[in-house]
């Protein structure tokens, strides 16, 4: 449709979306042609555009060797970093849920606030792009039943970040089984006044999910009215004299 001298054509709306990792600035550039014009030195525009940076926090869980069942003051390291290329703004929170086989028994890191009950920890300081906040140390007890290898899984969020693909963290951590010894003690019915030779048996049993790893010792204090007169076992090295 025709253009009339010094008028407008109604203004055209472009619409765009500005990527995660875009720069501080932007030229866009746009050109017009035809229409029957003659002058083409003045048909370009463009307009220079500040892109604010955005932080991306990420977050790193780490530990030290396997766990064993039934330890105390096993430990997990929590790391949050700023991946991207502006500072955090706002409230920062990380939030570890353990699996079942482990209890949380402290929980801190310098500049952190935390709650060991529900463990979480936060924060409102800025973080500067590529830098990393003070670690945070996780404090466990191992569960004597725990299995063979359970995996921690902590989470970040806040910060005023946009991207959350990448906030989550999982550590898988082997525990070692280990063993648990049990004694049992039984006999055949009644013994007799002046009875030789009355017996009783003693049976250890391996309760636990690892083998034995250290010597093993039964010992056995007689109540008074009876004397020891014998003591064996098949493979048991035995001293009669140190019930």
């Amino acid at each position: 449709d025709v253009l009339a001298a010094t008028a407008s054509y109604p203004a055209i709306t472009l619409a765009v979306t500005v990527a995660g990792d875009a720069p501080a600035s932007v030229t866009n550039t746009a050109t017009v042609s035809g229409g029957g014009e003659t002058n083409a030195a003045n048909n370009t525009a463009s307009d220079v555009t500040a892109i604010t940076l955005l932080p991306d926090l990420t977050l790193t869980k780490t530990h030290a060797g396997a766990f064993t069942q039934g330890q105390t003051g096993a430990t997990y390291t929590l790391t949050v970093t700023n991946g991207g290329a502006g500072p955090t703004s706002g409230l920062v929170t990380v939030t570890d849920a353990l699996p079942a086989g482990l209890t949380a028994t402290g929980l801190s890191g310098s500049g952190w606030s935390c709650t060991l009950g529900t463990g979480t920890c936060t924060r409102s300081d800025a973080l500067a792009a590529t830098a990393g906040y003070p670690p945070i140390t996780l404090t466990v007890t191992v569960a004597s039943s725990a299995p063979v290898s359970v995996t921690n899984t902590a989470a970040v969020s806040g910060g005023g970040e946009l991207v959350t693909t990448n906030n989550t963290a999982s550590d898988a951590t082997a525990i070692t089984p280990v063993a648990d010894l049990i004694l049992t003690k039984t006999h055949a019915g009644s013994f007799t006044q002046g009875q030789i030779g009355a017996a009783y048996t003693l049976t250890v049993t391996n309760n636990g999910a690892g083998p034995t790893t250290s010597a093993v010792t039964v010992t056995d204090t007689l109540p008074s009215g009876l004397t020891a007169t014998g003591l064996s076992g098949t493979g048991w090295s035995c001293t009669l004299g140190t019930l």
